[in-house]
This record gives structure tokens, sequence and C-alpha cells, in this order.
């Protein structure tokens, strides 16, 4: 398995973020919808108003679907590539098995 970092956590992927404070720079990306991103080495720092279904990942916060604007990180080890997951499910309910490794 190719091994996640700044340049691939983005796509495709499920992932549960945890709450932190936002960095004292500028992001290294926004996107556009607005969201900001900041490489922090080991992880990525996302402060964003939208937490859930993404448009081709699933990233929760604090592994909740939110409309919250805040900001959070995930350890770059902790994405997991989407295979066939049915995004109706729970993030609690989702499987090993519901992954590629």
């Amino acid at each position: 398995m190719k091994k996640t970092n700044f340049k691939n956590f983005f796509g495709g992927t499920v992932a549960d973020f945890s709450r932190c404070e936002i960095p004292d720079r500028n992001p290294d990306y926004v996107s556009f919808s607005g969201s900001a991103y900041w490489n922090k080495g080991n992880k990525v720092i996302r402060q964003s108003d939208h937490w859930g279904n993404l448009i081709s990942s699933r990233w929760l916060l604090e592994g909740k679907e939110s409309k919250i604007f805040t900001c959070a990180y995930c350890y770059y080890e902790n994405f997991r590539p989407i295979k066939n997951i049915d995004f109706s499910k729970d993030w609690e309910i989702l499987h090993q098995d519901d992954f590629l490794f």
C-alpha cells in the first residue's frame, strides 16, 4: 500500500479528525470550497465547515458528520482508502472489510 502524505491523503479516503487549534501560519492549501489545509509532517490539519461525505471521501469530526466551522487534525497513518463503502452506514459499524489495505 502507498504511504499516505499531504500529496495523496484527499482522494477516496475515510478518516476521523480530532479538534485542534488553528495553526499560526498561512495554510498550505485552500480548496475551492474554502477549506484550509496545513501539512504538519505526520498529520494534516483541516479547517472547514463541512465534515462527513465529501466529493470523494468521508471525513468525520470526532466520529460524526458536522456543519460546525472548526479546525481538526488527522494523522496520515489513520487515513484509509475507500473500497465499497455504503455512506448511509454509521461510522461505528464500518468494518475493515470496507477498506483496501
